[in-house]
């Protein structure tokens, strides 16, 4: 016997399409920022890439990530992409953030400053193609 269509279709809209959305971009953001940072590390090493070089490599996996991050969350909303790719990157972008000072004792210096930068801008970036992009959306918010 199974649940009345009505219980199971409101179980289901619980949430409202923001929240969904925001749950499925964290889970894109967890397993893009860390497939590209593995990916990133392991075409470094075997190249043998200097040292000082790791670190851009890197931010450009996690730039990359908060993109498409911004991308799929405005994408999805179609509305406000600026502060939609920001809002809905900003978590895996501060945990970066923190993880990056706390391997460094808490220094920050121009070049990690140039590169958070890059990771607010890239997310923002990502949210305005999606929204400005030609298709039409599937949903609107209103």
């Amino acid at each position: 016997m199974s649940a009345p269509k009505g219980k199971r279709s409101k179980r289901a809209e619980a949430l409202s399409l923001p929240v969904q959305t925001f749950i499925k971009t964290q889970i894109l953001a967890a397993i893009l920022y860390f497939g590209l940072f593995f990916a990133v590390s392991v075409a470094a090493l075997s190249a043998d890439l200097p040292e000082c070089y790791m670190f851009y490599a890197c931010v450009l996996s996690f730039s990359a990530g908060s993109f498409v991050c911004a991308f799929f969350a405005a994408g999805k909303l179609h509305k406000n992409g600026m502060v939609t790719g920001l809002l809905f990157c900003l978590p895996f972008n501060t945990l970066v953030i923190i993880v990056s000072l706390a391997v460094n004792s808490f220094k920050i210096d121009l070049t990690a400053a140039v590169a958070y930068f890059i990771l607010i801008v890239t997310s923002m970036l990502g949210g305005i193609v999606a929204v400005n992009r030609n298709s039409k959306p599937k949903i609107r918010v209103k």
